[in-house]
């Protein structure tokens, strides 16, 4: 995490691609709890959690999405791919920084119908047993 007292978490964010021919969803959350989730047009929305607090004066987040989600379109014998990153914005509200769990692609990626600029290089593997 970004140690400083200039810096704020504003936003935690989860991007799962359920399999390679599937864009991903991403679900975010605020530190007041704000939710959004982009789903591209891959129907209904399925119900999922998430939680923002402060504990012990420190900001967490908690979010739970249902593997129910992606029904149809995962693989039990097959791995997701998924990215976990935290945004922080600066105390003057000029500067935003996005730690990533799988480190940013110096690759550019030409913009797909459906995935838009997402870029898998920026995705690590979830095997699931």
């Amino acid at each position: 995490a970004v140690q400083s007292e200039a810096w704020r978490p504003v936003e935690a964010i989860i991007s799962i691609e359920p399999t390679h021919i599937y864009p991903r969803r991403t679900f975010r959350i605020t530190p007041a709890g704000k939710r959004d989730i982009r789903t591209v047009w891959l129907g209904e929305e399925m119900p999922w959690d998430a939680v923002g607090e402060v504990v012990d004066g420190q900001q967490s987040f908690r979010l739970r999405v249902p593997l129910e989600t992606f029904l149809g379109q995962d693989d039990l014998a097959r791995p997701m791919r998924i990215n976990i990153e935290i945004a922080y914005l600066s105390k003057d509200k000029k500067r935003r920084v996005v730690q990533s769990w799988v480190p940013r692609s110096t690759t550019p990626v030409m913009p797909r119908l459906g995935y838009g600029r997402a870029n898998p290089e920026e995705m690590g593997w979830m095997v699931r047993e």
